[in-house]
């Protein structure tokens, strides 16, 4: 059976563009990890031109939680990486591409502990930041140390791609718990970084230019995030930032808006609203029109918004109630991490052990017209 699965990080403006989101690496890997007599393998889906999908047995890339993957402008993979290791596009492990974290061989747990970025001017040359948790109770896991590393990557010949800097210490600080995210800079060159601080209001904001990564700012702004297992997302063109957590099974759910500066890489208007106590593991995206939010809370309920809306919280309407459904008699295929796809439509993954995606059809339409099936799509 498939493992949990998140899905790749979409970075707003040019991925959608450009296909550097064209191949999402979903599942759990074969190889060693998969008997003759079972389905465990990668699920690799081709939004270029039309929706392809396909099983790979031999890969032993296993993706826990942690899933960060890039393809070049025409849509070609270029690597992808599971928080511990990162491999080519030719799904092998690259040059010096282990011992990126504290490695268990199955990938790091948390959803968006990695991330991939090319460096503006330099072709070939890739940036991944990776967070490295620390575990002080079963209740309270954090961001503890975030790490860059520098990939060289050969496009027309996957085996030479190469890490080349490998494991720099960025912050050593109480983070969160992966929601690490980037957004296009007003520029259409330069990348902005945020990484938020575990139990707090702020955050750390980094710039990635043609002279390298920096820090820029640590900003706090509205009330104190309650941390937990989550999400961070940008909208599309980049005008705001939103993060939705669930911390625990019997304390309120949560979720923050504010407006994002592409130039100044500023957050502004904060909003946060809370939810009734529920499940674990929320999930959230945007249409690519920038102005439907979808929002899974509880785990069982997906709540619409119109970010467009005078009251953005009064516009909420449910879309979506789990059904109950139980795959193999085990596994709860309530609703969990989100991401917006190249074809327009929101894909989401269960929070158990499941080979589903719910999909969401026509993201830019209010009401029961967004189309959100749930389980719509059955991977390998």
């Amino acid at each position: 059976m498939q493992i949990l699965i998140f899905l790749l990080l979409l970075l707003p403006g040019v991925t959608y563009a450009q296909k550097h989101d064209n191949i999402w690496i979903l599942g759990y890997g074969g190889g060693t990890q998969s008997g003759s007599n079972d389905s465990n393998g990668l699920s690799i889906i081709n939004f270029d031109l039309a929706f392809q999908m396909q099983n790979n047995q031999t890969c032993n890339l296993n993706l826990t939680g942690t899933n960060s993957g890039f393809c070049d402008s025409l849509g070609n993979l270029l690597m992808v990486c599971n928080g511990e290791k990162v491999y080519h596009g030719g799904l092998n492990l690259m040059i010096n591409g282990g011992g990126l974290n504290a490695t268990n061989g199955y990938g790091t747990a948390q959803p968006q502990g990695a991330l991939t970025l090319p460096w503006p001017e330099h072709p070939n040359l890739y940036v991944l930041l990776v967070v490295e948790v620390k575990t002080f109770s079963p209740q309270l896991v954090t961001g503890f140390k975030l790490y860059y590393n520098l990939l060289n990557i050969n496009s027309d010949d996957p085996v030479d791609s190469e890490v080349v800097v490998k494991k720099q210490l960025i912050i050593q600080d109480s983070m969160e718990n992966g929601q690490l995210s980037a957004c296009k800079h007003a520029n259409g060159r330069d990348w902005w970084i945020l990484m938020p601080e575990s139990h707090s209001n702020r955050y750390y904001t980094f710039l990635l230019d043609p002279s390298g990564l920096s820090l820029v700012d640590t900003q706090a702004v509205g009330d104190v995030f309650f941390a937990g297992l989550g999400q961070a997302v940008f909208t599309p063109d980049g005008s705001k930032y939103l993060r939705v957590n669930g911390n625990d099974l019997f304390e309120p759910n949560h979720l923050y808006l504010y407006d994002f500066d592409r130039c100044t890489g500023k957050l502004s208007n904060p909003l946060h609203w809370e939810y009734e106590p529920g499940g674990l593991g929320m999930g959230c995206a945007i249409s690519h029109n920038s102005r439907i939010l979808y929002a899974a809370m509880n785990a069982v309920k997906l709540i619409q918004y119109d970010l467009w809306a005078p009251d953005v919280e009064s516009s909420g309407v449910v879309v979506g109630e789990y059904d109950g459904y139980i795959h193999e008699q085990h596994f709860y295929t309530a609703f969990s991490i989100a991401q917006l796809a190249p074809n327009g439509r929101i894909y989401m993954s269960t929070n158990g052990s499941t080979p589903f995606l719910h999909v969401i059809d026509h993201p830019g339409r209010r009401g029961a017209a967004c189309g959100f099936r749930q389980r719509g799509l059955h991977l390998f």
